[in-house]
């Protein structure tokens, strides 16, 4: 199984880390020097951008960025085919 980790700040890490022990894991973040940094101690691969990550055809998306960031990630993810977890809310809009 692959997932792929889009958002590297405290809580993108924290799944990073807990999902790195138990499927092939990799990470994508705007800050390309924060992803690297989290893939070298995880020692789990990068991508330098959303396209390139869901390029590498991931079974699971984790959505760990700004809320009003949620939806348009998710939307291409799952149109890519994986699967989606969103932290919440899934929206700041009502």
């Amino acid at each position: 199984m692959k997932i792929l980790v889009v958002g590297c700040g405290s809580v993108g890490k924290r799944h990073a880390e807990n999902v790195s022990k138990l499927a092939e894991t990799a990470v994508v973040d705007i800050d390309n020097t924060l992803s690297r940094k989290i893939a070298n101690k995880l020692n789990i691969q990068v991508f330098p951008d959303l396209q390139s990550g869901l390029s590498w055809k991931p079974d699971g998306v984790i959505v760990s960025v700004p809320t009003h960031l949620h939806i348009s990630i998710a939307d291409l993810a799952v149109e890519s085919g994986a699967h989606v977890l969103v932290e919440k809310p899934l929206s700041n809009n009502t």
